[in-house]
């Protein structure tokens, strides 16, 4: 008995701590897919507001409180080609003009709106959400998406110190009368 005890116990362990690790993993991919989600909802309710990636970035923190908000990594908001686009690869190493904005851990966790946000000169400059298309005439409203990555500490370091999660989400901008 004690022998298979001792041939049974560190299987049993392992699996116990691969539930509880992969179990925090998905946590945390529902989490972010909810706010990626979460943010493009604030896209296509603020459209071309000047403070539009401001709200967004906000939507995404408060979607995202199932996780530690310090392991929210990145955002990008980007202009997509389509419904079914994906984030630009360029867009991912850094902002790109016309393009994309890209708000790192620092960007995150302000808590007050600079003002540099509403005037397209700070960290929205890039893709500033005053020149995204609203209008319903054609070709009609842009298609924006959302990308946000976070990294997902392992607690027992059997599978590693960490894994980054992404997600993304697309949509159209609310079509309004100009």
């Amino acid at each position: 008995m004690l022998v298979e005890a001792a041939l049974i116990s560190p299987l049993f362990v392992v699996m116990v701590f691969g539930l509880i690790e992969f179990g925090g993993a998905y946590r945390d991919t529902l989490t972010l897919g909810n706010a990626a989600a979460g943010g493009t909802r604030q896209v296509a309710i603020e459209g071309n507001a000047a403070d539009a990636d401001w709200d967004i970035v906000q939507a995404i923190k408060k979607a995202s409180t199932a996780m530690p908000q310090g392991q929210l990594s990145k955002i990008v908001i980007f202009k997509a080609t389509g419904p079914s686009g994906s984030v630009p690869a360029a867009c991912l190493s850094g902002p790109v003009s016309g393009v994309c904005n890209v708000f790192g851990p620092t960007s995150i966790a302000l808590t007050t709106e600079p003002a540099s946000w509403g005037d397209c000169s700070g960290p929205t400059g890039d893709y500033c959400s005053t020149t995204r298309a609203v209008t319903v005439a054609s070709p009609g409203p842009d298609y924006v998406g959302v990308y946000v990555e976070a990294i997902h500490p392992w607690i027992t370091g059997f599978f590693g110190k960490q894994v980054t999660l992404t997600d993304s989400s697309i949509t159209r901008l609310e079509p309004r009368k100009q």
